[in-house]
This record gives structure tokens, sequence and C-alpha cells, in this order.
């Protein structure tokens, strides 16, 4: 019987403990904040001027050598952005050699008659300016796109000019010329009739591949040696 009344004495301890701490969580605990007469929109405060778009009117002229120019001024930055695009891109390349215009295109800053590939990237860095070029084999047009700072924009037009009107990247071009004839010349002789060797490439097979590989480096060379010459 007594052990009984101690296990019933104990859980009446442990009961009555319980609620007294829950009664005492409640009572401490702040009591939530009313929201009576607060409009809740589900919106950010946006400044009516940030959602007002005004953009500039175009100016347009054409220069006296054709070349059709089209401004828009802004001048809440100090900052000017230029693109030239010019007649020619990855559409017009010949049937023999796709990809001519996106190549001549990555070379330009490989060095002009004036200046080496390092030399324009010093200049344009110290200017504040920057320089990209690109044509899509999709297009029919090669992109120059020409940036920097307001008042570097004479200087870093200057060297732009000569970028896009003195590359000398000739060697350059000449070995990938070469590597893609070579290649037409392969699919077109020896390598035409793949299924007939046997095992073992014939000599004409082995020398177009050589004269590839030896194309193909000096094009990657020529490129890298025109920024210390």
């Amino acid at each position: 019987m007594k052990p009984l009344i101690r296990l019933f004495g104990g859980a009446l301890l442990a009961w009555t403990t319980l609620c007294a701490a829950q009664q005492q969580g409640t009572q401490e605990s702040p009591a939530p904040e009313s929201l009576k007469g607060v409009q809740l929109k589900g919106k950010a405060p946006v400044n009516p001027q940030t959602l007002r778009v005004v953009l500039p009117r175009a100016q347009e002229a054409t220069l006296s050598n054709g070349l059709r120019v089209a401004l828009l001024e802004d001048h809440k930055l100090p900052t000017f952005s230029l693109q030239l695009l010019l007649t020619g891109g990855g559409l017009d390349d010949p049937a023999n050699q796709h990809g001519l215009a996106m190549v001549t295109a990555s070379l330009l800053r490989e060095g002009t008659t004036q200046r080496t590939s390092r030399q324009i990237a010093e200049q344009l860095a110290t200017l504040g300016g920057g320089f990209s070029a690109g044509a899509s084999p999709s297009s029919g047009e090669t992109s120059i796109g020409i940036s920097g700072l307001s008042d570097n924009a004479d200087k870093i037009l200057a060297i732009a000019a000569d970028v896009v009107r003195n590359p000398a990247f000739q060697a350059k071009l000449l070995l990938i010329a070469a590597a893609l004839v070579n290649i037409v010349i392969a699919h077109a002789g020896p390598w035409r009739h793949i299924e007939r060797w046997r095992g073992e490439a014939p000599g004409a097979a082995k020398a177009t591949a050589l004269t590839s590989l030896v194309l193909w480096l000096g094009a990657i060379c020529a490129g890298r040696l025109i920024a210390y010459f």
C-alpha cells in the first residue's frame, strides 16, 4: 500500500510543478503587438523616378566617307561607349574558310604596325579604356566595341583607330590560311579513303598530318610573338 501512495504522491508533485512552470512562462511572454489599423500592401516602397525611363533621342548623320553615325547622349556618368559595325561576318566567309571573320576579329588586338599587343593593353588600361571585337558565324557583320572615360576619349579612339586600320597579323593569317588549305587537301586526297588503309596510314596522310601540326603551332607562335617585335 505504501509504495502505491508514494507513486501517486510523486506523480501529483510532478504535475503540480509542470502546471506552475507553464503558468509562469505564460505570464512572462510579452503580448503580441496589435496590427489594428495597419494596411499591408505587400509592396516595397519605390521611388516613382526610378520607374520613369526617359531614353535620349538619337542624332543621326552620315560622314563624308559614307560612315553612318547614330549618337545617344547621356551625361550622368563621365564615360562613353561606342559600337562600330563593319559589313562582313561569318555569313560572308569563303566556302572553304569557315570561321575566317571570327578569327580575324579575335586577332585585332594582337598588334599593329605602330603598337605591340602589350602596348595596346597597357595604354588602354592606363586611360581607363576597353576594346573588343567579334564576328559570329551566323552574322553578316563584325562588331567592335570601344569604351572608356570621357576625358580620355580622343586618346582611346586614336588607339582603337590604329587597331582597326593598321593590324599586323599578316603572318598569323597566312599560316592559318595555309593550314585550312592543307585540311582541304587532306580530306580530298589521302584521308578520303581512310577505310582502305589496312591498319597503317600511308605516307601522304602522315605528311598532311605533320604539315597541319606545324602550321597550327606556327600560327600560335606568330600570334604570341607579335607582342615582342
